[in-house]
């Protein structure tokens, strides 16, 4: 009898963090809170940095954030910039997460961009991300008009307090009631059926070899 090949499993680091990024999701979302308390950061480039007006750090329930008013100037204004972590450590970040702190720290209408840069000048050293602004930004890029809605697809329902009251139907739904545009819904259809097709097969009963 031939041995059953054995699969790769996720090493014990990856599933603790895989375990620490669902226990972060689960918990409840709480308002960013100020720490008050002076600290010291280590920087990338091995400068300690100290709380001030310029350097400061929010943290809630599920992430730890510094917000840093640096003296680069960008179009006549002082660079932004929010480091943000989860607080188990993970590279698993919401996106509905990244708006609602921009939201907090920078305001409903801010701008921010998420950078990914050039070799020459990357910085990769821990789970970190980073949105950059300036206080009167606007992205010359994006969408123009604003469209919000929870049960698309895989999309995920929105945190009830946070919870937006402009919902819109979800385009999953428009497109079963013949609303949607007809080349949209064929799209969303072919998508269905091929997300359907590679769904597991149940697999036959094992049939005993004879004595």
């Amino acid at each position: 009898m031939s041995k059953r090949k054995r699969r790769n499993r996720p090493t014990k680091h990856s599933k603790n963090t895989a375990k620490g990024y669902k226990r972060t999701q689960r918990r409840r979302w709480t308002k960013l809170e100020e720490r008050t308390e002076p600290f010291n950061m280590l920087c990338h480039d091995g400068t300690v940095s100290e709380s001030s007006e310029k350097l400061r750090m929010y943290h809630n329930s599920r992430y730890v954030v510094l917000r840093t008013e640096t003296d680069d100037v960008v179009n006549g204004e002082n660079e932004i910039e929010l480091a943000i972590e989860a607080r188990d450590g993970s590279a698993r970040i919401d996106w509905r997460d990244l708006q609602q702190i921009k939201n907090e720290l920078l305001g409903e209408e801010a701008e921010a961009v998420q950078v990914f840069p050039a070799e020459s000048r990357l910085v990769d050293t821990c789970n970190t991300f980073h949105l950059w602004t300036t206080k009167s930004y606007k992205c010359p890029f994006g969408f123009r008009d604003r469209h919000v809605s929870e049960d698309d697809l895989r999309q995920r329902r929105f945190d009830p307090h946070v919870r937006p009251s402009d919902l819109k139907p979800s385009f999953v739904k428009a497109v079963e009631d013949g609303s949607a545009n007809r080349e949209d819904a064929d799209r969303v259809r072919r998508k269905g059926r091929r997300r359907s097709s590679r769904t597991r097969r149940p697999t036959s009963p094992s049939v005993g070899r004879p004595s």
